[in-house]
């Protein structure tokens, strides 16, 4: 189980932040529960915590924050912390107009790899890249958004 904690509620989120975790324990075979807090940032906020953290100038869809090492720090916790999303979502409905998609789906989409980015996939690297890829299509073709 992985459970979502947001704190600005967006209407479209409300359907995914059930289903796309529920599907990513399914296909990963995840065992052991996880919190991780999703938080949705204004596209001036988003750009100030890409730079400060990634040292990048541009508006970032989704941010993670991987506190992996929180839950190695402190085994006895019965719910390990995975990290926290920072969405943006004038730029997810931005993402979505372009691609054609409806800004429920492309939030299913940012939302989904941010948590696999949370669960150490990367796409720096090609390989890496397609792993990644792969995963999300299968998850996002059993998703009903």
């Amino acid at each position: 189980m992985i459970r979502v904690i947001t704190v600005t509620q967006i209407k479209s989120f409300a359907a995914i932040q059930q289903q796309v975790p529920a599907l990513l324990i399914k296909v990963l075979s995840l065992r052991k529960p996880a919190v991780v807090n999703v938080v949705f940032l204004s596209a001036v906020k988003a750009r100030e915590l890409n730079w400060q953290l990634r040292r990048r100038r541009y508006v970032p869809d989704v941010l993670s924050l991987n506190f992996s090492t929180y839950a190695q720090l402190n085994p006895k916790k019965v719910v390990p912390f995975l990290g926290e999303l920072y969405i943006c979502w004038p730029q997810v409905q931005k993402q979505a107009k372009a691609n054609k998609r409806l800004p429920s789906q492309e939030l299913a989409w940012v939302f989904l790899h941010g948590l696999l980015h949370l669960l150490g996939y990367d796409h720096e690297r090609e390989m890496a890249g397609k792993i990644m890829r792969t995963l999300e299509q299968k998850i996002l073709t059993q998703l009903s958004v």
